[in-house]
């Protein structure tokens, strides 16, 4: 039996630039793994279905403010854990005084739950914000700050399982069986 809670997981913003910053939302200069701001304080997804792990709608780019870092904290959010059991039976059949017969049969994942890979989820929240700043204003958006509309942009694959172009589980039940002949 292996049973273990997720590793802890850092959600990231927003991988590329943002429209009209080309330092960035952050201003570093770095266009990839900006941290979001946390609406939610739960990350995961309820509902819908099981391979959608993380919440797009825990997290935000819209109001970020340009030049500063989002208050998602470094591993803030579980990662899915590992329930696994697995068995093993035989028998054992004397066929003659030297020889010996077992049968087997060895069962992976016995009960058949669904395991999640931690390692094959998208956490990258978004693409396309667009910098609101005194030369690009946005109608309702303060001077120096991000606009990202999850409605009209969508989270595309964020926070689900097998994401990343890999198989999103460790795979269904398995059943071995074997004779194995001893003498």
């Amino acid at each position: 039996m292996t049973y273990a809670n997720g590793p802890s997981q850092t959600i990231f913003g927003l991988n590329g630039g943002a429209t009209n910053a080309p330092g960035g939302l952050q201003g570093t200069g770095d266009n990839e793994n900006q941290k979001p701001n946390v609406v939610l304080s739960d990350c995961r997804a309820h509902g819908g279905p099981k391979y959608n792990w993380y919440n797009p709608l825990a997290f935000t780019l819209d109001h970020y403010q340009i030049g500063s870092f989002g208050n998602e904290h470094v591993g803030m959010c579980s990662g899915p854990g590992i329930a696994n059991t697995d068995f093993s039976a035989y028998k054992n059949f004397k066929v003659t005084e030297r020889v010996n017969v077992q049968f087997r049969m060895e069962f992976f994942n016995l009960f058949n739950k669904t395991q999640f890979r931690a390692d094959q989820i998208n956490l990258q929240l978004a693409s396309g914000a667009i910098a609101c700043t005194a030369a690009n204003p946005c109608a309702g958006y303060a001077t120096n700050t991000a606009q990202y509309n999850f409605a009209s942009n969508g989270q595309g694959n964020f926070g689900q399982a097998g994401s990343n172009g890999s198989p999103g589980d460790r795979g269904p039940r398995e059943i071995q069986y074997a004779l194995k002949i001893i003498f």
